[in-house]
């Protein structure tokens, strides 16, 4: 697809049934027709798209996103997507925002560079309450509106914030597996393999969400186990150190002083006190 080819400045696709102006933004309420598909397309304008009723799948990439009632879809100026609307069509708002709104928002930590999608029973309430003051007449209108576009905004940012803090399910189960096998001599392959993700990948999401190296996390567990060791008492620390992994009890000593600031007799003398 060229760039010929994309309606840059698009207008909203369908027939519309109101639109609102205010300072900082403007709504318009759009109704589109069972079985619509809306080529790539982008808009100039940064929008906040609110589905009312209905549904319709977008994407954007290799991003599929549902649109059903009550969705919530932050599109960023110039966002490259396409639609299509299920066999009931559907209805929904669209909020444009102008460029020092979202400079201003910008200064003030969000993040609103990237697409976000809310379509939960947080999305409903949000986006019903929206709809609601929308159809108010009181010069209270594009106060109410604005808050809620904001908190909107908001919940949007946290729900992506929470989401890349989130560590992966396969991380969770790595971590796991070499807790209970830290003695074994792990490779960056095997743990990839054993996550079911791409050794780079798994390399780069360790790193973000440990704070550490692959090595450095197996390395503290394997003290971590002979710590506990030590306090049983069980075998001499030549044994220990083989059991947890490490070559020779040389290698051990040192890695335990590194990570405790004792040795392991030491660590052992404190234990049974």
């Amino acid at each position: 697809m060229t760039a010929a080819a994309i309606a840059f400045s698009a207008p909203f696709h369908g027939a519309t049934l109101r639109r609102r102006r205010f300072a900082l933004f403007q709504v318009t309420e759009t109704a589109y027709p069972a079985d619509l598909c809306i080529p790539l397309h982008a808009h100039a304008a940064a929008y906040l798209g609110i589905t009312v009723r209905g549904a319709a799948i977008q994407w954007c990439g290799r991003t599929e996103r549902e649109a059903k009632a009550w969705a919530l879809t932050w599109h960023p100026a110039g966002e490259i997507h396409q639609d299509r609307f299920g066999n009931s069509g559907a209805v929904g708002l669209s909020v444009e925002l102008r460029p020092e709104l979202v400079l201003r928002l910008g200064e003030a930590g969000a993040d609103l560079s990237r697409g976000l999608h809310l379509c939960d029973g947080q999305s409903a309430s949000l986006g019903a309450r929206f709809f609601e003051e929308f159809r108010r007449d009181d010069d209270l209108c594009g106060l109410a509106l604005e808050g809620i576009l904001l908190e909107t905004l908001t919940s949007l940012q946290r729900r992506r914030l929470g989401a890349e803090n989130t560590p992966p399910p396969w991380l969770l189960r790595v971590r796991q597996l070499i807790r209970e096998r830290a003695h074994e001599h792990w490779t960056l392959c095997s743990l990839a393999a054993a996550a079911e993700v791409h050794p780079v990948h798994f390399s780069r999401s360790f790193r973000r969400f440990q704070r550490c190296s692959i090595a450095s996390f197996i390395r503290r567990a394997r003290i971590e186990r002979a710590c506990d060791a030590l306090q049983s008492g069980r075998g001499s620390l030549g044994e220990i150190a083989v059991a947890c992994g490490f070559c020779d009890q040389s290698q051990f000593s040192k890695a335990f002083k590194t990570e405790t600031g004792l040795t392991p007799r030491q660590y052992q003398l404190l234990a049974r006190r």
